[in-house]
């Protein structure tokens, strides 16, 4: 599997993805999503839950981490989500995340158009005021992404989006995700780009 996402960038192109970075409009948007305080923890059995989804990235980066698998429920707008996190106990080292959202009545998810508020989903991330990168439109395994580079609190990270349905206009599923490298660690646009392509959903049968 590549390594890419671990190797740190050279000096010179540190310097240069650094001076990127911080040339980057900062985000600081004023409420979280919409709706968290409304979500309440779940079991992964639970009647409304969808049939269970492994979430992974293909990386040997995340090989030592942690993983912690979490689901919840939104009542006031059907909506479920079930997310997975990686993280080292060096609070400085790599981490991820992905999440899968559908609704619970069966119809299509709305999203924020713009990559960048998906951050909200993850308050630890949004908290740090983050400063994104231009937007890349790329494909992974599972079809059309978004994504833009950011760095928060002194980590260079990825930050993507995207939406699974029978077609464009009709999404059922919205999956989102970021990967963080380690502190002093470079994430180049290739490394960024590998990260993307690493996303993988595999659907399991009740």
């Amino acid at each position: 599997m590549n390594k890419s996402p671990r190797r740190a960038a050279p000096p010179f192109l540190a310097l240069l993805v650094a001076f990127a970075l911080a040339a980057c409009e900062q985000v600081g948007l004023e409420a979280l999503s919409p709706g968290e305080h409304l979500f309440q923890t779940v079991d992964e059995d639970d009647p409304r839950a969808p049939p269970p989804t492994v979430m992974q990235f293909d990386l040997e980066t995340l090989e030592g981490t942690s993983s912690l698998l979490s689901t919840r429920v939104n009542e006031d707008d059907a909506v479920f989500e079930r997310r997975r996190i990686w993280r080292t106990a060096d609070p400085t080292g790599v981490h991820a995340s992905i999440l899968i959202q559908s609704r619970t009545n069966g119809r299509v998810i709305s999203y924020p158009g713009d990559v960048r508020e998906a951050i909200t989903l993850w308050p630890d991330l949004y908290l740090k005021n983050a400063a994104f990168a231009a937007l890349i439109q790329s494909r992974n395994a599972l079809g059309p992404v978004f994504y833009r580079r950011f760095e928060a609190g002194g980590q260079l990270c990825v930050l993507f989006q995207q939406g699974l349905g029978p077609n464009p206009n009709e999404v059922m599923r919205r999956v989102a995700g970021y990967y963080c490298a380690p502190v002093g660690d470079g994430l180049t646009a290739g490394q960024a780009e590998t990260v993307i392509r690493a996303v993988r959903l595999v659907d399991r049968d009740e």
